[in-house]
């Protein structure tokens, strides 16, 4: 039985696949770890940034709030508010002076005694003692509440409160003031974070919503239905009402939609700014870098491999005259007397 004949593999075809396999191999590893470096390194980079964000407008709120603060001090330290023997007529009379001068949406502000007791516009006293607002602020703290829409006003309304010390240190009330509107709404819905998204505010406390820009969506009425706190938006809303503070990416369920979001405590209140961005709107730019180092392999493996089947060619182009001439050797008809012209001083050149 004769020996098998096996295929015939020109020395072009083995070398070109030597050559492009190390070349794609060498390709993309190095494609690998350049992704890998300008991956991580952008991807702390928009972490740092949604930080940031979050950061700023828990600052921005956090300054609105301290002027509200800031002004309820002011009054709380004026020698009739501190004067335990002064009457609540007298010293409401003495803050409604004060009123006009502290802005438009400033609606009421008035003094409560350690009762709890204030008096209204018309003259007649009330309790408000079980409202937090007066509690907090008697515990001395100061207190900023939820925006809430009033039926009486048929507007939004928040409180504001800081607890009156006598001259003895000793807390003997508080001053109360009332805002119409929603600060925050207004600070968020000035922010785009891509998109058209807005950031929200949650009470991580009461695991409510405080303020929310963005239609359709309401991150208190989500944390109260059925979800898995493990992972995705479960996790991130757990993380929020915990009071904790993070950078995380997230599926929202509701929308479908791949998320990144920041989440930063304002201080002094119980509120988490809620700072989310559509993922691709910032990561974008790292699908792209991908398709583009399959591109640049793509085609530094094209040129390589004409590179190499052109040098490949021209180096072995003697030996092909070479086995021309055994050839007509091996015919019988030969012409011994013909001499076959060196064409390179290697080892090439040495085998013709």
């Amino acid at each position: 039985m004769g020996k098998r004949k096996t295929a015939y593999i020109s020395i072009t075809a083995k070398l070109l696949v030597i050559f492009l396999s190390v070349l794609i191999i060498v390709n993309v590893l190095l494609g690998m770890v350049a992704y890998r470096i300008s991956s991580d390194g952008m991807s702390q980079s928009i972490t740092n940034h949604m930080n940031a964000i979050a950061e700023d407008i828990a600052n921005q709120i956090a300054a609105i709030n301290e002027k509200h603060f800031q002004t309820l001090h002011v009054i709380a330290e004026l020698d009739i508010i501190k004067d335990e023997n002064a009457s609540l007529a007298e010293k409401q009379k003495e803050i409604v002076n004060v009123i006009h001068a502290i802005g438009d949406n400033c609606i009421d502000m008035a003094f409560y005694d350690a009762n709890g007791d204030c008096l209204l516009a018309d003259g007649r006293s009330i309790n408000f003692k079980d409202r937090v607002y007066f509690q907090t602020a008697f515990k001395g703290g100061d207190f900023v509440s939820d925006p809430k829409f009033s039926p009486v006003t048929n507007t939004v309304l928040q409180h504001y409160s800081v607890p009156v010390y006598n001259k003895k240190n000793k807390i003997i009330g508080a001053v109360v003031m009332v805002i119409q509107g929603n600060t925050a709404l207004s600070t968020i819905e000035q922010i785009d974070l891509g998109l058209g998204m807005h950031p929200s505010i949650i009470n991580w406390e009461a695991q409510s919503t405080v303020a929310n820009a963005n239609p359709g969506t309401d991150e208190s009425q989500t944390g109260q239905t059925e979800m898995d706190d493990t992972q995705g938006l479960g996790l991130v809303l757990k993380n929020i009402f915990e009071g904790k503070e993070s950078v995380d990416e997230f599926v929202d369920p509701n929308i479908g939609m791949h998320l990144i979001a920041a989440y930063k405590k304002i201080p002094k209140t119980t509120w988490t700014v809620f700072a989310v961005a559509p993922y691709d709107y910032y990561f974008g730019a790292i699908k792209g870098m991908q398709f583009s180092l399959a591109i640049v392999i793509g085609i530094s493996a094209v040129i390589s491999a004409i590179l190499i089947i052109l040098l490949v060619r021209i180096l072995i182009r003697p030996l092909k005259t070479v086995k021309s001439s055994i050839t007509t050797i091996a015919s019988g008809n030969a012409d011994l007397t013909q001499r076959i012209p060196e064409a390179s001083n290697d080892e090439i050149g040495a085998v013709v």
